[in-house]
């Protein structure tokens, strides 16, 4: 038979598809379909039921469905309402036929069950139970398109019903539970949790339903798959990706663990089989929420089980590492791949790595086996030697891995990599001693090269044998201190030639080392060699313990000289080897060496460094059995014999690390070194009686608070048993060296070899210098009299530390600042020349630390019975008087305790006051009822001149702090400072100028006597990179308002005067900032318009409450030059809101007569500059608001009606650059001699007031305020055009006849006065006459009708009217008043008239 071709097989259309393929193309997600546009309702009336009868009418011809379409009788059910009314008789008959399981007609069938569902929605769920039933029996087939179309009708059951479903959930899962059956197929399982899952994350209440979950799988041991499939298909989302409920329901999977209500076993097998899912089908690389999660619940329950170690909490870590697995195990697949790049392998390998080496996973024995296998063998040198690296510490390497390497080692001829890894897993395994301390458990890890040992061997010591002496430190000494390192640990049974060669190197690098010690060859580096040295020694010993000791001595005089250097702690090591390994040669352990060792090695017993302190008391413990030391410490017979042993003392104590369990067995020993103890008794009596004390001063440095204060209370007994000289020559010592420590730190330079720090100090924390101090201090208070003694030395320690480092640190704010643009970047490139000297000085105390160790200097002062006759007395009291003010209460209180050793008599009756001042809470109380006035007589007149400062020094200080319960923040700032300056009002002026000066000494450098020098210079010299702080001159200006708010009365001239200054200062610092704006960073310059503004009120408010004050022209200038001429101009546009600072200043010199003149002061050289003008500019702007007007025109009022009296006639301001009055306006007015100085100033700005009051004529309202009225009545006097005059009389007359009738006497007489003063102007007045003679008819008072006569007589006079003259002449006589009589009509003129 012919073959069939390949073309025709791959063409063929038809292909048999297996039953496990067909399932799995089966896709039931109804819940991401996009329907087809046919499958869009037709006609909004047809019901979904009666569309798919429709369609599968045509679709379906089957015996079955024609029996079922006759039976259901669609054609009467086309409408929802009619579906809705025949619901039962429809699904009915739906389920007969379904039970049928005809397959020819079953996909119509469940898909008119779904749109049927779709119609009644809620109505359909009554159904629910009984067609879940039929659905479940549909599902027992082999039938694969069965299966799809019936999980495809349950899964729109699920959607068009889940609110319903939520609803019952209990009942409705129950009955579901048989789909997630184990005994059902692993894809009913599947396709169930798939569809179900849209329900499941509907459900609020999680708890309750994974309980209920939880509660049928353990009820019925079964369904454990199924729920773990549907817990993921919940999580799952699409395209491999999470859903995005999983942010919360996946945490909240892994939390239930730890709920011990719910079964813990039965939930840990379902998340076993939800990881199993997530691995299989969530995308690598969207798992992150899954990692996230993992890392998160570890993390908490390992911190958990740190602060509170307990069952549950390792119970829960067990089940969250065992969830783990599944994922692992699909990493370690990927060794059985082939070809993966090295970058992957490298992962796959880190990943092992830490499978194997982690103690919470246990990997059986066969897979970690069958793993390092896998990774031994792979082709890649690197990895070889990466896994060989970090494997060392697995259990089984020395088993699994050492073999296979070692075999690489012989193999590759130990090159450099190779070699590197070794020399780490030796060092790994049996590290270096480096010293003598742990020489004794050293222990040697065998290396068995087996047949290529000799190989090996040779490679080794060709690199330990240079070819000349030189060679031996400037050639390659990685492999030099590489092949030290591994050769003791190679078996080799011939090692004489190679520890003669080591003799030979340890000759030639002590030669070395002297001649570099001389000359300090940088080149080479004495670091180098001593560390080439070290390593070189330490192999020796290890291969023969004697081979030193015909050396040592040549050793010992080589290493000593630098042994008392920190930064060669290397050359204790070396000397610490040596004589652990000769400790029982007595040619070696004998007095003579002691004393030379004691010589330079002496002072490392107080070193600040522990491994100096440890390795000195390790040499000096192998001398603690000399026959010298077997003394008697009491000449009783009876007493007990006792060993010395103070150097084993000094190591036992040095070597046990301080922790609350230890620390006592530490204070046991110390505690032997009290001066009348017997180990004391011995010691004095020999060359080494200072070490007990230098090692007392060096366990200061053990950063171990319970020690400190026992060691102290030690350290005293000796200062009162020790020679004073003797004790001074250590303990003064220390407290200069730690003073030169603090302020300039050294930093001691590591020698690296290999990228490992060779020669660098063990210690991990770095001496807390500052606390050493403190701990000396505190300890020399114990003892004062010794510190009275050497009062030089003491006076100059503290006088030091308070001119280099408590100034510097301790400033109540910073002196200057920038407010630069930029000024961060040019800060830093200034700064660039200092960055080593700022990188040294980081040691250096600050702050709390400063205050506590001046706190403790002055309790030593404090103690002395001498005052006087300290040495630098007058600095010493000078401090203690400055002190005074320190904000911080315990110092001021310190610095009392000192002045009170005086004893004075101005001081001693009122120490109960004084004290109670510096106690925060008494300061409130005292204050109060301590008073320093003259009339009181709490203070005696003889000691007020002494008294006095004391006080005011306490006093200022308390300005800035608190003083008692709820005082802090920026409003109780300012009670505290009332409180002071309430209680300075009772002190004599001279004594409140100095408090004055006092609180703005700060500015006392800017003070001079001339006002206009002191301003200028300021604002030229200004440097914005050197700014006072804005905080500062906001700080500054808030205590100028409380002196002036709480003794501005009692002030005089000299105090006023220096406020001024003060004033003057501010404003100009900040003027000269805003001459420089565009330079000015801009988050300064809202708080410095703030400043201006509080300054401009400070002004003003002086010239109102300081009306009397004589001022100098010089003060005027400098207030114009730093308050007006810079802001005047701005007037206008800053001004319209609301009335400004400067405006208000303004109108207060316009408020008092002294002051008109300065509205009349221009700028030198400029007569058009001066402060009316900008003034009546600002009224006349249309922006301007109400209240600045209003302000405006009392200022006005005030200026057309004021007169000065006599005393301000006196007391007038001299001014320069006045502006004269101009008198040929005087002149047109006609008013010479008759005007007060406010009107005569105003006669320029007239014309532009009128206009003001024209446009107010104009206006929407044509009305005048009072105050407008008055201005008008009294501004119209000093008009002179007859245009202005007649404008504004057409505008006002008007207005004039509609308020007449409804206003007041006052009111109408100032129109009447207004009219009258302005016709006189006009040239034909007569034209006015129709509107001001019904006036006539509608004012009745007195006083008003004289003025209308008055008019009508200009009216008259200047018209030659004949008719208009006679007119006037019978009006006037008919309003005649009597001559005689006041207000009296003349009744004879009137009766003639008529």
């Amino acid at each position: 038979m012919k073959n069939k071709p390949t073309r025709h097989k791959e063409l063929n259309t038809f292909k048999f598809i297996p039953f496990s393929e067909r399932i799995t193309n089966i896709d039931v997600d109804i819940f991401h379909k996009v329907g087809h546009e046919y499958e869009t309702q037709t006609e909004e009336s047809q019901s979904y039921f009666y569309q798919a009868i429709d369609k599968w009418n045509v679709l379906n011809l089957s015996e079955g469905y024609e029996s079922f379409r006759k039976e259901i009788r669609a054609g009467n059910y086309i409408t929802l309402p009619q579906v809705l009314y025949s619901k039962d008789h429809i699904v009915e008959v739906l389920i007969k036929h379904l039970k049928l399981k005809n397959p020819l007609c079953l996909q119509p069938l469940l898909e008119i069950v779904v749109a049927v569902a779709k119609d009644l929605q809620k109505e359909f769920y009554q159904y629910y139970p009984q067609l879940l039933e039929v659905l479940i029996e549909l599902l027992n087939t082999k039938d694969a398109e069965q299966l799809e179309w019936t999980f495809t009708c349950l899964a729109y059951l699920f959607k068009f019903l889940w609110r319903s479903l939520v609803k019952d959930i209990n009942k409705v899962f129950n009955t579901l539970l048989p789909l997630l059956s184990d005994n059902k197929p692993e894809y009913i399982n599947s396709f169930a949790a798939e569809s179900f899952a849209f329900v499941a994350r509907k459900v609020r209440d999680k708890k309750s339903f994974l309980s209920l979950l939880l509660k049928a799988v353990k009820n019925k041991q079964d369904g454990v798959v199924g729920c773990g499939k549907l817990l993921f298909h919940v999580l799952n989302g699409v395209e491999g990706q999470f859903h995005s409920s999983a942010e919360t329901m996946l945490p909240f999977l892994f939390e239930s663990l730890f709920d011990e209500k719910l079964p813990q076993s039965v939930l840990f097998e379902v998340l076993e089989q939800v990881i199993a899912n997530i691995v299989f089908n969530i995308k690598p690389q969207k798992s992150q929420l899954l990692w996230t999660t993992f890392i998160r619940i570890l993390d908490e329950l390992t911190e958990g089980f740190k602060t509170k170690p307990n069952e549950t909490t390792l119970t829960n870590l067990e089940f969250i590492l065992k969830l783990l697995v599944p994922l692992i195990q699909s990493l370690i697949r990927l060794f059985n791949l082939t070809e993966l790049k090295e970058s992957v392998l490298l992962i796959v390998v880190q990943i092992a790595i830490v499978l194997l080496l982690s103690k919470g996973i246990k990997i059986p024995q066969e897979h970690t086996s069958g793993l390092i296998r896998k990774i031994l063998l792979l082709p890649h040198k690197t990895l070889f030697l990466f896994f060989v690296e970090n494997i060392a510490g697995y259990t089984s390497f020395d088993v699994l891995v050492l073999p296979s390497f070692l075999k690489y080692c012989v193999k590759s001829e130990l090159e450099a990599d190779c070699f590197k890894v070794l020399t780490d897993l030796v060092s790994k395994k049996s590290p270096s001693c480096f010293s003598g301390i742990g020489l004794e458990n050293w222990k040697k890890y065998p290396l068995d090269f087996r047949e290529g040992n000799l190989k090996i061997v040779d490679i080794l010591t060709s690199y330990i044998t240079p070819t000349e002496a030189s060679k031996l430190y400037e050639r390659d000494v990685i492999n030099y201190c590489s092949s030290l390192v591994c050769l003791p640990h190679v078996a080799c049974k011939e090692n004489n030639y190679i520890r003669a060669q080591l003799r030979r190197n340890v000759n030639i690098l002590i030669d070395r080392i002297k001649i570099s010690a001389v000359m300090k060859d940088e080149e080479i580096g004495v670091k180098k060699l001593l560390y080439l040295l070290n390593c070189t020694v330490e192999c020796l010993i290890h291969l023969n313990e004697d081979a030193l000791a015909d050396i040592f001595t040549k050793m010992l005089d080589c290493l000593l000289n630098l042994a008392q250097h920190p930064q060669y702690v290397i050359s204790l090591k070396i000397l610490s080897l040596c004589l652990t390994v000769l400790k029982d040669n007595s040619c070696v352990i004998t007095m003579e060496k002691l004393k030379s060792v004691n010589k330079a090695l002496e002072n490392n017993f107080n070193s600040p460094f522990h491994e100096v302190r440890l390795l000195t008391s390790h040499i000096y413990s192998f001398f603690d059995n000399l026959a010298e030391f077997k003394l008697k410490y009491s000449t009783n017979p009876d007493a007990k014999e006792e060993k010395w042993r103070v150097f084993s003392i000094c190591y036992a104590v040095e070597a046990m690390e301080p922790q609350v369990d230890t620390y006592r067995n530490q204070l046991q020993n110390l505690e032997k070194f009290y001066y009348d103890q017997p180990q004391m008794l011995m010691c004095i009596q020999t060359d080494f009686k200072t070490i007990p004390l230098r090692y007392l001063c060096g366990a200061l440095y053990i950063n171990f608070q319970l020690l400190w204060e026992p060691v102290t209370k030690i350290i005293a007994s000796h200062a009162g048993g020790l020679d004073i000289n003797v004790f001074w020559g250590v303990f003064g010592k220390e407290l200069k060296n730690v003073c030169d420590n603090i302020r300039h730190p050294k930093e001691i330079d590591v020698y690296e070899l290999d990228d490992r720090k060779c020669d660098a100090l063990a210690d991990k924390v770095k001496p807390d210098f500052s606390n050493y101090r403190l701990l000396l201090w505190k300890a020399m208070s114990m003892f004062p009299d010794i510190a009275e003694a050497k009062t030089r030395d003491v006076s100059e320690l503290v006088l030091e530390f308070i001119a280099l480092e408590y100034i510097s640190s301790n400033s109540d704010a910073a002196l200057s600042c920038s407010i630069k643009q930029n000024a961060v970047k040019e800060a830093n490139e200034e700064s660039s020349d200092r960055n080593e000297e700022m990188e040294l000085n980081t040691t250096r105390p600050k702050g709390r630390a400063v205050t506590r160790t001046l706190l403790q200097k002055l309790k030593v002062l404090s103690q002395v019975r001498s005052p006087m006759s300290m040495y630098r007395e007058p600095d010493l009291y000078k401090l203690y008087f400055d002190l005074l003010q320190h904000k911080n209460g315990d110092i001021q209180k310190s610095a009392l305790d000192c002045i009170m050793t005086y004893k004075h008599k101005y001081l001693t009756p009122y120490k109960q006051n004084l004290y109670n001042l510096v106690d925060d809470k008494n300061f409130k109380n005292e204050i109060t009822t301590f008073r320093v006035d003259k009339e009181s007589d709490m203070i005696v007149q003889e000691h007020r001149e002494n008294l006095i400062p004391v006080i005011m020094q306490i006093v200022f200080s308390k300005m800035n702090v608190k003083t008692g319960l709820r005082t802090g923040g920026k409003a109780s700032s300012q009670t505290r400072r009332n409180l002071v300056f309430r209680f300075l009002a009772g002190c004599e002026e001279k004594e409140m100028l100095r408090f004055l000066e006092k609180a703005f000494r700060f500015y006392n450098k800017y003070l001079v006597e001339d006002a206009e020098i002191l301003v200028s210079s300021i604002i030229q010299d200004l440097d914005l990179e050197r700014f006072i702080p804005p905080k500062r001159l906001q700080s500054t200006i808030n205590l100028l308002n409380v002196i002036l708010e709480q003794f501005g009365g009692l002030m005089g001239e000299g105090l006023l005067t220096y406020f001024l200054k003060i004033v003057l200062v501010v404003g100009a610092v900040v003027k000269g900032a805003f001459d420089k704006t565009e330079q000015v960073h801009a988050g300064f310059l809202s708080v410095l318009r703030t400043i201006r503004t509080s300054c401009i009120k400070i002004i003003g408010r002086f010239f109102e409450q300081f009306d009397r004050y004589p001022w100098t022209n010089k003060q005027v200038n400098a207030v114009f030059t730093v308050f007006v001429w810079p802001y005047l101009p701005k007037l206008n546009v800053e001004g319209i809101h609301s009335p400004t600072s400067l405006l208000k200043l303004f109108a207060q010199w316009g408020s008092n007569p002294k002051y008109f003149p300065l509205l009349v002061k221009h700028q030198q050289g400029n007569r058009e500059h001066y402060v009316l003008p900008h003034v009546v500019q600002l009224l006349l702007n249309e922006k301007s608001h109400v209240t600045v007007v209003n302000t405006i025109e009392e200022m006005l009022e005030k200026m057309l009606s004021l007169q000065p009296d006599e005393e301000d006639l006196q007391l007038q301001i001299p001014i320069d650059d006045l502006l004269p009055v101009q008198d040929d306006i005087l002149a047109k007015v006609g008013l010479v001699n008759q005007l007060n100085y406010g009107s005569c100033i105003l006669l320029p700005q007239v014309p532009l007031i009128l206009n003001k009051i024209k446009k107010k004529l104009t206006g929407k309202y044509k009305n005048l305020n009072q105050r407008e009225l008055f201005i008008l009545s009294r501004i119209s006097e000093l008009v002179w055009e007859p245009d202005i005059s007649d404008t504004i009389l057409q505008l006002l007359l008007p207005v004039v006849l509609k308020k007449c009738a409804t206003s007041g006497e006052e009111i109408v007489s100032k129109y009447l006065t207004s009219i009258l003063n302005l016709i006189k102007n006009v040239e034909a007045p007569h034209i006015h006459l129709k509107e001001v003679s019904p006036l006539f008819a509608e004012i009745s008072f007195a006083s008003c009708r004289k003025i209308l006569t008055q008019i009508l007589e200009i009216v008259a006079a200047k018209s030659n009217d004949e008719d208009i003259k006679l007119a006037s002449d019978l009006v006037l006589e008919l309003n005649a008043w009597d001559s005689r009589w006041i207000d009296q009509p003349d009744f004879e003129k009137k009766t003639r008239r008529f």
